[in-house]
């Protein structure tokens, strides 16, 4: 058992004064408290630190007990304790690890910590305690201890942010948690995300008493908020202590959010401006407001700051979730605009779905596909959401025009200001109201072979990503284009060979037919049903010239009184005038006299034909040694024009019936 050896001078105090005042000195100078007691617990003796600690005087203390320095709700338990350490003593803290206090003469409590020894005076146990105030360390510990809490929230909310910003897309969701979340850290009692949409600053996620559709709505105008420098700054945060010293900004947002200044002034007293910053450029700010001025701390605005790189990190992500998505669905689209490009084989009907494409994909008001043809262009097909002056096949020569200069370099070319081009070919475009207008060419392995343009988006400016959109809608339709010359040019061909296989065999069935015994009336009905077939003619008659007139001695197609009709028209001065001449009768459409001669059609002889139901008419002359015997003359149900080869054809059919005629007369 380890004792406190006191000097042993002190058991005879009074033969030994000069050592006793030496240990007195030594005691008064302790920096802690010293109280020792008899271990009936009555204080023999206290130092000067006692008085400062406790606000007895020495001398108050001397014979009392020692509980008078205990909180009455202790005293009974210490007596209990200090019995049992009389009992048995050793060096030792008081009460380890619990909170001790002590009792001041005024009655309050004081934090402490008290260190036990114990030793012996003529025989009697004495207890030695050293007391320390501690509530200065109680108070610091404290205070760690909350800020210790507090930066665990605030890094808790932090991380929390940074979770939710890595498993959300949704970007309204996620602005609405940070909100949430940067409140139980910065509590405030308005707060706002706003971001940079062409020149005003945009509410996009709000949080505070107001309604929703009262203010996401807001817009604040960055114009009038720059210049006060001092009021919103982007590049730093901005703490406004009191709305009503700066009440210009208070007036602007009280008229972008369409309430009351008054009312603003009163709900709202600090603000807490902080930008929100993506690579040095400022997108927009997070704005925390407070109904008490003086309210919000730089310490709360850089944390705020902190929360604020989150919600950058979180709308660039949303941004480029967006951007991917777009740019996946145009994909889509664009895949499946190629597919129907290049599954069709009707080029007008490609055309078309290019226009409509061209100004879906890019949201503009007006899309035109323009064709290469010789020195000019051809206007192929257009979409549009309103009227316009555009029609398909208005032409539009290559110098100085817009589409000419794109065709020519194979580049694409942004009109940003439609009013002040000089290229001849936007004054159609201008006329429309158009005001930026794109043009891309539609490039072939060797050369251009058309343009794709469109006009003003619906919302936005035309820019790189509508560029690279029309540029792979070009190259579809190049392909869709040349796929369907390739499909005409290859049926033109087999119907050309099919054509000249029904020619050749019937050719070849006729000359077997006039090498027959049938009468000429007969042969002539059957060169009428050929020539129908072959040249795909509604009916055919084969005309004899009697008396200066022409009357019909075989027909195909015809009933009898559309024949008795059509022969009426035939002999139409004009028509048989030509014949006579024997020049060919062309006719393509009986509809629109602008196609042929006005005096040729308004006969009402020629009107016949249109109530018989026919459109067009090809006849050519009939000759029999070396004189016109009559014609041949067949008529169509619907607008065609004629080609040389099939007005020759028609000539060969009159050639074998000439020969049927002829060979008849021979057997006469």
């Amino acid at each position: 058992m380890e004792k406190l050896s006191i000097n042993p001078l002190l058991k005879n105090l009074k033969a030994h004064s000069n050592s006793d005042a030496q240990l007195k000195f030594v005691l008064q100078s302790m920096p802690v408290a010293i109280i020792i007691a008899d271990q009936d617990g009555l204080i023999t003796f206290a130092n000067k630190k006692c008085e400062s600690l406790f606000g007895y005087d020495q001398d108050e203390l001397i014979d009392e007990p020692v509980e008078l320095l205990v909180p009455n709700r202790l005293r009974s338990r210490h007596i209990s304790h200090r019995t049992d350490f009389t009992h048995d003593p050793y060096v030792r803290m008081m009460g380890s690890g619990m909170d001790l206090v002590g009792r001041h003469k005024d009655g309050s409590e004081i934090s402490i910590e008290v260190g036990l020894s114990f030793t012996e005076f003529d025989g009697r146990q004495q207890i030695i305690a050293s007391i320390t105030n501690i509530s200065i360390q109680q108070q610091t510990k404290a205070s760690l201890e909350q800020h210790v809490q507090t930066r665990t929230k605030q890094l808790s909310s932090l991380l929390q942010i940074s979770q939710n910003v890595a498993s959300t897309l949704d970007l309204e969701t996620l602005l609405n948690l940070t909100l949430d979340q940067l409140q139980t850290v910065v509590p405030f009692n308005e707060g706002a995300v706003f971001i940079q949409d062409n020149g005003d600053l945009r509410l996009l996620s709000y949080r505070g008493p107001r309604h929703q559709q009262d203010v996401l709505n807001l817009r604040l105008p960055v114009d009038k908020l720059k210049p006060n420098a001092d009021i919103f700054n982007f590049k730093r945060p901005v703490i406004i202590r009191d709305t009503h010293a700066n009440k210009t900004l208070a007036s602007i947002i009280s008229q972008a959010g369409n309430f009351t200044e008054d009312n603003l002034l009163e709900d709202i007293r600090s603000w807490a401006w902080i930008p929100l910053v993506a690579k040095k450029q400022t997108i927009g700010a997070l704005a925390l407001c407070h109904n008490k001025p003086d309210y919000f701390s730089q310490e709360q605005a850089q944390l705020a700051f902190a929360f604020a790189n989150q919600v950058v990190v979180a709308i660039e992500n949303a941004q480029l979730y967006s951007k991917i998505k777009q740019h996946s669905g145009q994909l889509e689209s664009m895949f499946l605009v190629h597919q129907a490009i290049t599954s069709r084989l009707d080029a007008e009907a490609i055309l078309q779905l290019i226009a409509d494409s061209a100004r879906r994909l890019t949201n503009t008001r007006l899309s035109v596909v323009y064709l290469v043809d010789g020195t000019e262009l051809r206007v192929a097909a257009f979409s549009t959401e309103s009227n316009t002056s555009l029609f398909v096949g208005q032409r539009i020569p290559f110098s100085q025009s817009a589409i000419g200069q794109v065709i020519q370099s194979g580049r694409p070319l942004l009109i940003k200001d439609v009013k002040n081009s000089t290229y001849v070919d936007i004054e159609p475009i201008r006329r429309l109201g158009i005001c930026c207008y794109l043009v891309v060419p539609m490039l072939s392995i060797f050369e251009s072979i058309g343009i794709i343009a469109v006009g003003d988006k619906q919302l936005g400016v035309l820019g790189p990503q509508d560029e690279e959109t029309l540029m792979m809608l070009a190259s579809g339709a190049v392909i869709g284009l040349e796929n369907a010359r390739l499909y005409y040019r290859e049926r033109e061909r087999r119907l050309e060979a099919e054509q000249r296989r029904r020619v050749a065999e019937s050719l070849r069935d006729m000359l077997t037919v006039l090498n027959s015994d049938r009468t000429v009336d007969e042969i002539l009905e059957y060169i009428a049903l050929q020539a129908s077939q072959v040249l795909d003619a509604r009916g055919s008659v084969v005309f004899r010239l009697q008396n200066e007139a022409f009357a019909i001695q075989a027909s195909y197609g015809l009933s009898a009184n559309n024949a008795h009709k059509t022969n009426e028209a035939m002999n139409q001065q004009i028509i048989r005038h030509t014949l006579l001449t024997r020049q060919p009768v062309v006719l393509t459409n009986l509809n629109d006299p602008t196609n042929d001669s006005d005096d040729l059609l308004s006969n009402e002889k020629l009107q016949l034909l249109l109530v018989n139901g026919f459109r067009a008419v090809l006849a050519v002359p009939l000759i029999v040694k070396e004189e016109v015997y009559g014609s041949l003359a067949l008529y169509y149900n619907e607008p065609r024009d004629f080609s040389t080869d099939e007005i020759d054809l028609a000539i060969t059919f009159c050639d074998q019936a000439a020969l049927a005629i002829e060979n008849a007369r021979l057997q006469i």
